[in-house]
């Protein structure tokens, strides 16, 4: 009994409205508009307007960088194109111990994933998108098709990796030298990432160690 209404408690807790600032944390300093079509479309997201908006600190002290990306046609399904990126060393090591993380992203979704790694050795890198090909290709019943990244020599570039595509049957299309833009979608999405991780750190007043 004494769990039932602790749930049911909770459940009337959860679906209050909260100011719009606070929400606006929660989902990883996301833009107001979005925060009112997510409030309209979602009954777990109550908002309450306050005509004092007041800016936000951590949005403004986190640094941004575009990239030039030209027009180009989406992927007609999914998995038809995978695009990819490593982002790191970091400055400060992780708590987990990690120095870098690899991200996936769908080009027709713009589904993202994140893994975590130690090293970008070949090795690792390798395994790391080993798994995440098993991953989405058994959940979802496609096959990756297409694999487009930078032209990184120790996780993307070497002979290891290229074989393994071409023994999937998979297209390798990297980037040019010096012309990162061409993976942009990928680079968009590391900043996209960062940015909101930055906000986070600086709100909740933690290192950058988390």
């Amino acid at each position: 009994m004494k769990r039932f209404k602790c749930y049911r408690i909770w459940s009337a807790i959860a679906v209050r409205p909260l100011p719009i600032q606070l929400w606006h944390q929660r989902l990883g300093h996301l833009n107001y508009p979005m925060i009112r079509t997510l409030s309209q479309t979602l009954s777990d997201v109550k908002i309450t307007e306050d005509q004092d908006y007041h800016l936000c600190v951590p949005c403004l002290e986190k640094r941004s960088r575009k990239y030039n990306k030209g027009p180009s046609q989406r992927a007609k399904e999914f998995l038809g194109l995978i695009h990819s990126d490593l982002c790191g060393p970091f400055l400060i090591q992780l708590i987990t111990g990690s120095k870098y993380f690899m991200i996936f992203v769908d080009d027709k979704t713009r589904y993202t994933w994140v893994y975590f790694l130690k090293s970008k050795h070949y090795d690792e890198t390798l395994q790391v998108f080993k798994d995440f090909k098993t991953l989405v290709e058994k959940q979802s019943n496609h096959q990756i098709k297409r694999f487009r990244c930078d032209n990184g020599k120790g996780e993307y570039n070497n002979q290891y990796f290229k074989r393994y595509l071409a023994d999937c049957g998979i297209s390798y299309e990297p980037s040019a030298r010096y012309a990162q833009n061409q993976n942009g979608v990928s680079k968009c999405t590391i900043c996209t990432i960062s940015g909101k991780t930055r906000s986070l750190l600086i709100n909740a007043y933690l290192s950058k160690g988390f």
